[in-house]
């Protein structure tokens, strides 16, 4: 454990523990990693709570966990061996990010749960594995990306970007919701092989989804008005022969870009209120 109580902390040469848990803090100042933090199996820790963490090039962190406090947080790199990471980026509007290539939990790590982020955007890569959402990610109204490049995601946890964006991809898996992991958000993009009926806290107002598996549907139904349009590089609901179906329990439905099922069947409702066609819509033959 090595703390400046005042002043910054600076990691020029390696820390390594060997397996046990290695805590890096300044209360009032800064903390430089500019050199290996290797604790093996163990949990990593580094607290700044009135500064910032940065981290040089080739300064790698090597733990089985990692837990982050501060008011501005880079993207950290990681050699792959983490299994869950935790995170409060305190400072307004101050982004998180990080990358993988491995699979890895968003979880609780000494007093840090989830991935917190005041305004931020937040987003999470496992670019080899799957990407699992234990604990709630939560950015105040930043955009939130959540992605697998070629496992799945798993939504056990909560995600609340508030007004912000939410985009959920797993191109070369599925994506699944566990009872009770809301999504809250503005604006939902869902890409995957395949993709549970969503739940939401009624605050979408634009969906739009790509289920790229051969006959796999998509359902959406919301007790408030929603727009079918375009979230981040996502444009309408397409599916490739499965079929579609999206419903405003309360409120209207508007279709502005295209509903393209491959051939599934389309089912569009608004239970008490109008259906706006201002995009296309196709169910091939």
């Amino acid at each position: 454990s090595l703390t400046a109580s005042t002043g910054n902390l600076t990691v020029s040469q390696p820390v390594d523990s060997g397996g046990g848990a290695i805590d890096l803090g300044s209360s009032a100042g800064n903390v430089a990693l500019d050199g290996a933090v290797n604790a093996g199996a163990g949990t990593v820790a580094i607290s700044a709570p009135a500064g910032t963490v940065s981290q040089a090039s080739g300064a790698t962190i090597t733990a089985n966990a990692l837990g982050v406090e501060a008011t501005a947080i880079p993207s950290l790199t990681a050699s792959g061996t983490l299994a869950t990471i935790a995170a409060d980026s305190t400072g307004s509007g101050s982004a998180f990010s990080f990358t993988q290539s491995a699979p890895f939990t968003v979880g609780t790590v000494g007093g840090i749960t989830g991935v917190t982020t005041h305004g931020g955007a937040v987003s999470l890569t496992a670019s080899i594995g799957n990407l699992t959402v234990s604990q709630p990610v939560a950015s105040g109204g930043g955009a939130i990306s959540l992605t697998s490049s070629a496992g799945s995601v798993a939504l056990d946890g909560t995600v609340n970007a508030g007004a912000g964006a939410v985009a959920v991809s797993a191109p070369g898996g599925t994506i699944t919701q566990a009872s009770g992991a809301t999504i809250t958000a503005s604006a939902l993009g869902v890409k995957a092989v395949s993709s549970p009926t969503l739940a939401t806290s009624g605050t979408l107002s634009t969906i739009a989804a790509d289920i790229t598996g051969s006959g796999n549907g998509f359902s959406f139904t919301q007790n408030a008005p929603f727009t079918v349009g375009t979230v981040g590089g996502i444009a309408g609901v397409t599916t490739h022969g499965g079929a579609v179906s999206l419903t405003a329990s309360t409120g209207n439905l508007t279709v502005s870009q295209p509903v393209d099922s491959g051939g599934g069947a389309i089912d569009l409702g608004s239970s008490a209120g109008n259906v706006a066609l201002d995009g296309a819509v196709n169910a091939g033959a």
